[in-house]
C-alpha cells in the first residue's frame, strides 16, 4: 500500500492535476482570505470573518475533488496499465486505499494552510480554537468521504473528463437531502434527511461540536465506497 500511496502522489506532481489544484485553490484562498480580512477590518473584529472564510473554503474544497479524484483510476485504464496493476501481487484492497489516501493527503495539504487564516485571526483579533479545530475536522472527514465517490466513479469509467463531471454531478447530488430539509414542512422528514446528509452533519462541526456519530457517519460512509470500488476493481480483474 505503501508503494501505491507514493506513486500516486507523486504522479499527481509529474502531471498537471495537482498543480492545477492547487492553483486554483490558492487564487479561491487568497481572494477569500483578503475578503474576510478587510470584511474583519471594516467590522472592527477581524475574527468576524472565520466561519464565513471556512464557508467559502468548503465549498471550493468539495467542487475541486473531481480534479483530484478523476485520475485514479481512469488514466489507468485509458493507458491499459490497469490489468498490469490488478495482476500484481498487491491486494486490491491496498491498490484502492493507497489511492485514496494519496488524494486525501493533497487535500490534507490544501486543508493544512488554512492554519495560516488562524495565526492571522490569532495576532490581530480573537481565535475560537475549538471551533477552527472543528472545521477543520469537518472539511476532513466530508472531503474523505467525497474523495471515496470520486474514487469509485474513476474506477467506473477511462474517461477522465466522465470521471470529473460524474463525480461533480455526484457532489451536487449530495445537497439534495439539504436542499429538501428546507423546503418540507415535516419536522420527521426534516430530521431523516438531516440524518443522510454529508453536509448538514458539517454545521456541528463549525460550532465546535465533536459528535461521534457524525463521525462515524463520515468515516462508514467513505468505508462503504471504498468497499465498492474495491468490488468494482475486483470485477475487472476477472474480466
Amino acid at each position: 500500500m505503501a508503494a501505491i500511496f507514493k506513486r500516486e502522489f507523486k504522479n499527481y506532481f509529474t502531471s498537471v492535476i495537482g498543480y492545477v489544484f492547487f492553483t486554483l485553490f490558492m487564487i479561491f484562498y487568497g481572494v477569500f482570505f483578503y475578503v474576510s480580512i478587510v470584511g474583519g477590518e471594516k467590522s472592527g473584529v477581524i475574527s468576524s470573518g472565520m466561519s464565513n472564510f471556512f464557508g467559502f473554503i468548503y465549498f471550493v474544497l468539495v467542487l475541486l475533488i473531481p480534479v483530484l479524484t478523476m485520475r485514479l483510476f481512469s488514466e489507468e485504464r485509458k493507458q491499459k496499465t490497469d490489468q498490469l496493476l490488478l495482476t500484481s501481487p498487491v491486494g486490491l484492497g491496498e491498490i484502492v486505499i493507497g489511492k485514496f489516501l494519496s488524494a486525501f493527503a493533497i487535500y490534507s495539504i490544501a486543508v493544512g494552510t488554512t492554519a495560516f487564516f488562524a495565526v492571522v485571526i490569532a495576532a490581530y483579533g480573537k481565535l475560537d480554537f475549538v471551533q477552527y479545530i472543528g472545521m477543520v475536522i469537518g472539511i476532513l472527514l466530508i472531503g474523505a468521504a467525497l474523495i471515496a465517490i470520486g474514487e469509485f466513479i474513476s474506477a467506473l469509467t477511462e474517461s477522465q473528463v466522465v470521471a470529473a463531471f460524474a463525480t461533480f454531478g455526484a457532489i451536487i447530488l449530495t445537497f439534495v437531502p439539504v436542499f429538501l430539509s428546507s423546503i418540507v414542512s415535516s419536522s420527521l422528514l426534516k430530521t431523516l434527511l438531516g440524518l443522510i446528509s454529508l453536509h448538514s452533519r458539517y454545521t456541528d462541526f463549525t460550532s465546535g461540536i465533536f459528535d461521534l456519530g457524525n463521525i462515524l457517519f463520515y468515516l462508514s460512509f467513505t468505508a462503504v465506497f471504498l468497499f465498492l470500488t474495491v468490488r468494482v476493481t475486483e470485477r475487472r480483474r476477472w474480466s
